[in-house]
């Protein structure tokens, strides 16, 4: 069809039958119009006047066929065309035929009101056409999306008021298992487990109080086959032209399988987190500023913290000092890749000092490092036990002072440094006098008690840099460093002579004992500690043999090796 007011354009004016309608139109007006004229030049006066007089105006009243005739089809050009064809029809009858009265205005008055019928009906016909393509419009844009709808992959459907479906798409019958005209007029509750009824209703409700779409609803679908899907579904209002709610649209999305692996993950979650609260090792995770982000609740029987008390605070405060920077250290190591374990010391709540070991591993999210988590166990105990280990390889297991390994490696590091310094080191020899009566008159128990006095006395007496070593039975040897040949020797011994003038409390007795001294320097009485210790006996025997209670230098020059003096000390009650 040719656009309204558009003459030939893309086709001849010859294949169109409008044309020829207007056309045979307008002679059969023209003639009727020139009718009287017509029947005086073939002679049919007698049929003249009678039909002019009868027809009047009618001769000019059937042009309005033609003219809205052109107006409708052929728009405002053709209304124009049609008015002016008519008004030259008209005119050469005025001029050869004599008006009747008021003839001229009556024509004036036909024109306006034909040109006046011809713009109406182009105006009406414009509107009407511009209404049909709209409304075609609207129909194939409808159809369009309609088509989209019904084809597109998430399940997509409308409910009336009522709810009841009036529109369902392909995904929506292939989930649930129902064809098209099972669904359209029922209730949507067809498809919704009993439970979840009147959450979906509510919900509905409250889209059509509130007017705002509820987007992320999750809830469960029932099937024809009696499964269940779970659903996440947007609803939002229909309304009509008007703007008048007549019901709501709804997009279903199947989350059934993303259901499946949250359920699978929160299972997987609770079963690894119940076993991480239930083992004896703490776990934790800490950010990337050092904060806490979780720990296990064991924690709180290692270190008496509550967990409250620990999440978002920082880690560092619970380390051990000393072992803070060593820790820091491995921590950055950790991020440039190098995993190791960690042994380090914390403080729990009361200040105790506890060891742990921890295994650590960074936390990665989208390739970047955004903490680290870690398993953290309490090896107190096996420390504790390493060290009582250590102290029974290097300490005598009675007094606690070193033995003959401990003596012998300080020895050694004393000797490197006094022969890098220049100086000397003495040697002491100590033995108790009358020992062995304690033993037979009041029992082992009685000279174990005394021996752990005298080493407690002794070791009260002597700098941090020297060594007190129990070699043996109530045999003790002092390594003394940095000495100035006998003068720091000498203060020394009379110090420890003058600690055993009070007497010692054992077993509700006071024991009176003394003690002989023998001394050895080194480097000039000897360079090896072995000969040294000879060489202070000697002293030591010397001692003892010239009345006890006294010390000795291996140099004085009378003191001979291999002298054996022995004697008991005395009791008294």
């Amino acid at each position: 069809m040719i656009p309204r007011g558009v003459l030939v354009i893309k086709q001849s004016i010859f294949r169109d039958r409008h044309f020829y309608i207007l056309l045979a139109f307008f002679i059969v007006c023209a003639l009727f119009y020139y009718f009287g004229e017509l029947a005086s030049l073939f002679g049919w006066e007698s049929l003249r006047w009678e039909i002019f007089y009868t027809v009047h105006d009618l001769h000019r009243l059937i042009f309005l066929v033609p003219i809205l005739y052109s107006s409708y089809y052929y728009g405002s050009r053709g209304a124009l065309l049609a008015n002016i064809s008519s008004l030259l029809i008209f005119l050469p009858r005025a001029f050869f035929v004599s008006p009747y009265p008021d003839a001229t205005l009556r024509m004036i008055a036909f024109v306006i009101v034909a040109a006046i019928l011809s713009a109406l009906t182009v105006i009406i016909v414009n509107q009407r056409d511009k209404l049909n393509k709209s409304m075609e419009a609207s129909r194939q844009s409808e159809e369009k999306y309609r088509n989209i709808l019904l084809q597109m992959h998430d399940s997509y459907y409308e409910v009336d008021l009522s709810g009841n479906f009036t529109f369902v798409n392909d995904s929506v019958c292939n989930n649930l298992g129902y064809s098209r005209e099972e669904m359209i007029g029922n209730s949507y509750s067809m498809a919704v487990p009993e439970a979840d009824i009147e959450f979906l209703l509510i919900a509905f409700n409250n889209v059509f109080r509130i007017g705002e779409p509820n987007k992320g609803l999750e809830h469960k679908i029932l099937r024809r086959d009696g499964s269940i899907m779970h659903a996440e579904t947007s609803i939002s209002l229909q309304k009509n032209v008007k703007g008048r709610i007549i019901g709501f649209r709804s997009i279903s999305r199947d989350i059934t399988e993303r259901k499946k692996a949250e359920e699978a993950l929160r299972e997987s979650e609770e079963k690894y987190r119940s076993l991480i609260e239930n083992i004896n090792d703490v776990f934790y995770a800490l950010d990337t500023q050092g904060n806490i982000s979780y720990v296990s609740p064991v924690v709180e029987h290692v270190s008496q913290y509550k967990v409250s008390d620990l999440i978002g605070k920082p880690f560092t405060p619970l380390v051990y000092p000393d072992d803070l920077p060593a820790l820091l250290d491995s921590f950055n190591r950790l991020v440039s890749g190098q995993l190791e374990p960690w042994e380090f010391r914390i403080l729990d709540k009361d200040g105790r000092i506890i060891f742990v070991r921890t295994s650590s591993r960074p936390l990665y999210k989208d390739g970047e490092m955004v903490g680290i988590t870690a398993l953290m166990t309490d090896i107190t105990e096996s420390k504790q036990l390493q060290q009582k280990l250590e102290e029974t390889a290097t300490h005598d297991y009675l007094t606690g002072l070193p033995n003959r390994v401990l003596l012998t490696d300080r020895f050694s590091t004393a000797a490197a440094l006094s022969s890098r310094n220049k100086t000397s080191l003495a040697v002491m020899s100590l033995d108790l006098d009358k020992f062995k009566t304690i033993n037979d008159t009041l029992g082992h128990a009685a000279g174990d008690q005394v021996l752990r006095t005298v080493s407690a006395r002794l070791a009260n007496l002597i700098r941090a840099s020297d060594t007190l070593a129990r070699i043996g039975g109530d045999e003790f040897v002092l390594v003394m460093q940095e000495t100035k040949r006998k003068d720091d020797a000498t203060v020394i011994a009379k110090k420890i002579l003058d600690a055993f003038a009070d007497p010692l409390p054992v077993d509700g007795r006071l024991v009176h004992l003394s003690t002989s001294i023998g001394i050895a320097i080194y480097p000039e009485d000897a360079e090896d500690l072995e000969n040294l210790i000879k060489k202070s006996d000697a002293a030591m025997y010397y001692s003892k043999g010239h009345g006890r209670n006294r010390f000795k230098f291996f140099c004085d020059g009378d003191v001979r090796m291999g002298t054996d003096h022995k004697s008991g000390p005395l009791i008294r009650s």
